[in-house]
């Protein structure tokens, strides 16, 4: 995965096998050519950082969604009244943890299921929104309080030390 995107060079030995090199002339990969025109060739273990880390079987999403999240069993089985395939949601959701941490996304869940908005583009609008207060929310003004203000302010009295 490191060479996507960078420039590699190759050559053929022996008519039959492909080098390929980087940059600084350090051997990457030696391959077999295949024979026949437009053949490709892979391998899994060139994809291990990017591949995928959701389980993809109906009983392996329930196991995983159900033991990493509190929420699990109810988000489950409310989606169930209202999709042919409650699953899928409860994957994307899992999907979801390269960017969140299992908590904040067990405490979304809850508050899919108060809100009854258990579709995915819902779900993501609700963290769409945590990531928009989180980030430039509305910060309390210590002088007035209940006020709210588009600049932050604190205690900076450790600086003086």
């Amino acid at each position: 995965m490191k060479y996507v995107g960078k420039t590699v060079f190759f050559r053929i030995v022996y008519g039959f096998r492909i080098e390929v090199y980087d940059k600084n002339n350090e051997l990457i990969l030696k391959k077999e050519a295949v024979e026949g025109k437009n053949k490709t060739v892979s391998d899994a273990k060139h994809y291990e950082a990017i591949a995928n880390k959701v389980p993809t079987s109906i009983p392996q999403i329930r196991r995983e969604f159900t033991r990493i999240f509190s929420n699990g069993a109810s988000f489950l089985s409310e989606a169930a009244k209202k999709y042919d395939q409650p699953t899928h949601y409860a994957r994307k959701i899992m999907e979801l943890r390269e960017l969140y941490d299992d908590d904040i996304l067990d405490r979304y869940i809850a508050e899919a299921l108060k809100t009854g908005k258990l579709d995915i583009k819902s779900f993501r609008a609700m963290l769409k929104e945590h990531n928009r207060n989180s980030v430039s929310g509305p910060v309390t003004n210590e002088s007035t309080p209940g006020e709210q203000t588009d600049t932050a302010s604190r205690e900076c009295s450790y600086y003086e030390e």
